[in-house]
């Protein structure tokens, strides 16, 4: 697959899944309760209550800053709890929204054929690029992401031009409303907390070990 290919694809993305992501914008809120002396907010979010979903954005400096301990901490999480990253699409954000489609189906096409160890390098080098390209729809970040995570480049490519992220997507846009997303990185925990380091003022520390509280209580 030449690069004319692979940019020309990646170009068409964002416009192939806006028009199905209308909806999504207009999805209620969570229900929250007062969380008024706690470094966390209360949700309801039923259809969780056996997972905890990482939301990311690729062009968050903390996101980048948490990136690996985040990894590091969802290969903890007892047997039966599901463990998710989704990248935020927030549909009624119109001024990001587009770098935002291109970026989640980027990393929905590379979770269908990386390894874990590929998703990771992946990751990794997209914040990194990042930094210097300050742009998620630049066609050589993602090809140069692919290549350092040692993923196929015809095979990414061959997901990126067929429609089977749709659906996830869909699904990032749905749950960003759902959540009530305010910042990130933020991770749900089973439908019921969401926690950000920016409530526990950047501790990283007291955000894992928060973390850990919450998780036992879905268990």
């Amino acid at each position: 697959m030449n690069r004319r290919s692979f940019s020309k694809i990646l170009a068409g993305a964002a416009l192939g899944c806006a028009a199905d992501l209308s909806f999504s914008a207009q999805a209620q809120p969570a229900s929250k309760t007062s969380d008024t002396d706690r470094p966390f907010r209360s949700v309801n979010v039923p259809e969780d209550g056996r997972r905890v979903i990482f939301f990311f954005d690729f062009a968050c400096p903390y996101c980048a800053r948490y990136h690996e301990p985040l990894m590091n901490w969802a290969s903890t999480v007892p047997q039966g709890v599901q463990t998710m990253f989704v990248p935020v699409v927030n549909m009624a954000d119109v001024a990001r929204r587009r770098d935002q489609i291109i970026a989640a189906k980027c990393f929905y096409s590379a979770f269908q054929v990386a390894t874990k160890e590929q998703m990771g390098r992946f990751l990794g080098s997209v914040y990194e690029q990042y930094q210097s390209t300050h742009s998620l729809a630049s066609k050589p970040m993602w090809a140069k992401a692919v290549k350092a995570a040692g993923i196929d480049l015809r095979a990414f490519t061959t997901e990126l031009s067929s429609d089977r992220s749709d659906f996830q997507i869909q699904y990032a846009a749905r749950k960003a409303v759902q959540y009530a997303l305010r910042a990130t990185p933020s991770v749900a925990v089973g439908g019921k907390y969401v926690l950000t380091p920016e409530d526990v003022l950047g501790d990283e520390a007291m955000f894992f070990n928060i973390l850990n509280g919450l998780t036992s209580e879905i268990l």
